[in-house]
């Protein structure tokens, strides 16, 4: 396999002799444990149940959400930029607790964020070559469970424990039209086929020969049919075909027809995240004439969609519009965990797992969400694709967004990271490594940029 070539931006510049260092093998580390817990979470929650271990299930990604933690604390002591996510962390968690959440719901919120935080980092260090080098390995590992799925029926499928006093799912068994959504190692199918849809993208941007991208797609394809994912399967099919026409947008006309096609495409994946949760009565409507469809084609069921477009997403906007300061919560959200996974931890009869990005960083964040998004947009529209490691973090922007129409993209493990390695690559582009470390370097702190190294 060919190595991704060196980047051009300065603060690339030496990255391929440079030592991995401390907090990059940590980092690096805590990125691969938390793949490897989700691919295997399935597995891995039966087997801890069943030797007593339940808790390491939690406290495991908990210590990996720590070494994150550590890492941006301090780095804030040589970058604006850390002081900047130091602190507004800091601010949303004092700021939710002040809104009414409780504090074990707000610190499990950001626990969730885990992964988004790690493919941050990973990218504004410069670290993402030695993660998507293992990207085929891992696609194949997913691919194969969900395969031997579909010939053995796992134990974990189905069993449910009891941790902290909450009942918990290994993994999930359920059907769509009388058939089993297939999550092979994994805890759902849905989870399985976000980990396939990244991992493909990673692999379709990657310079491997071409039978071996057809065939990758092609199982894949497979894969996502298999985990009855529409979200999933139809990201498979489109994704690479969007990459490979932007190679021959930039053939053609070098790179502003490439930033103008990467500019239109994000601003699409961004309509698609922004406009659903507002269309209430097109759901109305669509359900109705799918519901008439189904007579002849079952996969035209939009049961779920239906579901989130006409009771999720309006009880999801109705936790900022009836909370007791709605005027505050209007413009800086309801709180980290007033939504998403923390919503379940106390508040069951009311949690709402938003499955939409846009949902879930408006209601969390406010106006804030509108702020990250036009980031992405505007920080990826200077892209030219002269950089494969850029070519990649691209198409995990795209991927994210596209998986964010329908699910909470933010706290999935590797949606989460394909964002968050979106974001930290403008960062990187921008100087956020060496430039940051030049400029912030003060003498009151000699040591703080080495010790980060």
């Amino acid at each position: 396999m060919d190595k991704l070539p060196r980047s051009r931006n300065k603060s690339d510049v030496g990255a391929a002799e440079t030592p991995i260092g401390f907090w990059g093998g940590a980092l690096l580390f805590a990125g691969l444990a938390q793949v490897f817990f989700d691919i295997f979470s399935g597995a891995l929650r039966f087997a801890l149940a069943g030797w007593g271990l339940e808790f390491l299930i939690y406290i495991v990604p908990l210590s990996l959400t720590g070494i994150t933690t550590s890492y941006i604390v301090i780095r804030a002591f040589s970058s604006s930029h850390y002081v900047l996510v130091s602190a507004f962390f800091i601010f949303y968690i004092l700021y939710s607790i002040w809104m009414g959440l409780d504090v074990e719901v707000c610190i499990f919120a950001y626990y969730t964020l885990g992964a988004f935080l790690l493919g941050f980092l990973l990218a504004e260090r410069g670290e993402l070559e030695r993660f998507f080098k293992l990207a085929l390995y891992l696609l194949m590992v997913a691919s194969f469970g969900v395969f031997l799925n579909s010939l053995i029926e796992f134990p974990w499928i189905g069993m449910s424990y009891y941790i902290a006093g909450i009942q918990v799912d290994a993994a999930r068994q359920w059907s769509t039209f009388g058939i089993s959504r297939l999550a092979g190692f994994s805890k759902s199918s849905t989870v399985v086929g976000i980990q396939i849809t990244i991992l493909v993208l990673i692999v379709m941007t990657m310079r491997y020969a071409f039978f071996i991208k057809a065939s990758v797609w092609i199982v894949s394809i497979y894969a996502a049919i298999l985990t009855t994912s529409k979200t999933s399967l139809v990201i498979v099919l489109v994704g690479p075909v969007l990459m490979f026409c932007f190679q021959v947008a930039k053939r053609l006309n070098g790179g502003i027809l490439a930033r103008r096609y990467v500019f239109t495409t994000i601003f699409i994946g961004l309509s698609l995240v922004i406009i659903p949760p507002f269309a209430t009565e097109f759901f109305s409507r669509s359900s109705l004439i799918a519901s008439n469809l189904t007579e002849y084609v079952e996969f035209f069921r939009l049961d779920s969609l239906a579901d989130r477009g006409l009771d999720m997403w309006p009880r999801a906007f109705m936790i900022v519009t009836e909370h007791d300061m709605r005027e505050l919560a209007s413009v800086l959200g309801a709180g980290l965990g007033s939504i998403g996974a923390g919503s379940s931890l106390k508040l069951s009869a009311s949690s709402n797992s938003a499955d939409n990005i846009f949902v879930y960083l408006n209601v969390s964040f406010g106006l804030f969400a509108y702020l990250i998004l036009a980031g992405l947009l505007l920080g990826w529209n200077r892209f030219d694709g002269e950089d494969q490691e850029d070519n990649i973090c691209y198409a995990l922007v795209m991927g994210a967004l596209l998986i964010g129409v329908f699910v909470n993209g933010v706290e999935s493990v590797f949606s989460g990271l394909a964002l968050g390695a979106g974001l930290g690559r403008l960062l990187r582009q921008r100087g956020g490594v060496a430039g940051v470390d030049r400029l912030h370097n003060v003498s009151t702190m000699p040591r703080a940029a080495e010790i980060v190294r």
